[in-house]
């Protein structure tokens, strides 16, 4: 496997990263803020797959809030493995939801409003609590914010995420894409991990096994 920590400034740099089986990993998550930053779109739906999976598997209600093309990419993956996406969907098992139309429910002048946002993760919440399941959130909503620039906005909305999922519970994983840390790299990861509690390695698939680390 390749150096994890490679492309990270030498500062927060750790030693201590340990591999595990991804189902391990993800069941392990619950009221976790899981980070990964992905060098690749195929990375980061290995990773996709194995959140969503093992939610599924374990009768939970997995919402991904992504792009288009990376809902898409999930779906087609998941229907290779055999599992019935519309089942799942009717059911409150899998809910898919666009990041940019989310977003433009609860952002305000360039800013996410608090009030907004848990009135959408609350019903959320409300449509698996009624069925008695628990939810783990996949977003990157806050990912699209960072690459169009309004940086204080995405920091804003992790800090928000952070205090919901301690609240009630859930877990959440943002994917970042690597090439969104361009400009001032060592200042933008260090930012961005300091949110999270967990980060994984971005640069090789994590379908099988989970290469991870307590963020900085």
């Amino acid at each position: 496997m390749q150096d994890p920590h490679s492309s990270e400034p030498p500062d927060i740099v750790q030693s201590d990263w340990t591999k595990t089986p991804a189902d391990t990993f993800w069941n392990q998550t619950t009221a976790q803020h899981v980070l990964q930053v992905y060098r690749t779109d195929e990375i980061l739906i290995d990773a996709l797959i194995g959140f969503t999976g093992t939610g599924i598997n374990a009768g939970e209600c997995v919402v991904v809030i992504a792009t288009p093309q990376h809902l898409n990419a999930l779906s087609g993956k998941l229907r290779d493995l055999g599992i019935h996406l519309p089942t799942l969907i009717a059911d409150d098992r899998f809910i898919p939801l666009e990041a940019e139309r989310t977003r433009d429910k609860f952002v305000i002048n360039g800013m996410p409003d608090a009030g907004r946002l848990e009135e959408i993760v609350y019903g959320l919440l409300y449509r698996a609590d009624r069925r008695g399941r628990r939810v783990r959130f996949f977003g990157e909503i806050m990912a699209l914010m960072w690459a169009e620039g309004n940086k204080t906005a995405a920091l804003r909305l992790e800090e928000l995420w952070t205090s919901m999922s301690n609240a009630r519970e859930f877990s959440i994983f943002c994917g970042y894409p690597e090439a969104a840390f361009a400009d001032n790299k060592r200042e933008s990861i260090r930012q961005v991990c300091g949110i999270h509690g967990k980060i994984i390695d971005g640069h090789e698939s994590q379908l099988h096994e989970v290469c991870y680390r307590n963020a900085p």
